[in-house]
C-alpha cells in the first residue's frame, strides 16, 4: 500500500481553464434564468469549485456577465486575466 493509496479522491474541479468553464456555467444560467441568474456563487456552485476560486478570474459579478455578454462562453476562447481589475495573470 502506497501513500497514494490513503488520499481521498478529489470530488473538486481541478483543470487550467477554470476562467472558462465558469463563462461557460454564466452562459448557462443566463440562458436558465436571465442576466441577474448570472452569479458568481452559482457559477462556481455549477462548475464544482469553492466560491473564492472565480475570484482569481473576474474581479466581481459585473466582470463574470460582462464576459457571459460578449460570447465566450459560446466557442469563442478568452485567454485572458482576471477581467475587470488591473491585476492580471500572465498568459
Amino acid at each position: 500500500m502506497t501513500s497514494d493509496d490513503n488520499k481521498p479522491q478529489r470530488t473538486t474541479y481541478r483543470n487550467g481553464d477554470l476562467h472558462n468553464a465558469l463563462i461557460k456555467a454564466g452562459v448557462e444560467l443566463a440562458r436558465q434564468g436571465g442576466p441577474e441568474a448570472v452569479v458568481l456563487r452559482a457559477a462556481t456552485r455549477h462548475v464544482g469549485v469553492a466560491p473564492n476560486a472565480a475570484y482569481r478570474h473576474f474581479a466581481d459579478r459585473s466582470a463574470l456577465l460582462h464576459a457571459v455578454s460578449q460570447g465566450y462562453g459560446r466557442g469563442r476562447p478568452h485567454h485572458g486575466g482576471r477581467t475587470g481589475c488591473s491585476a492580471g495573470r500572465p498568459g
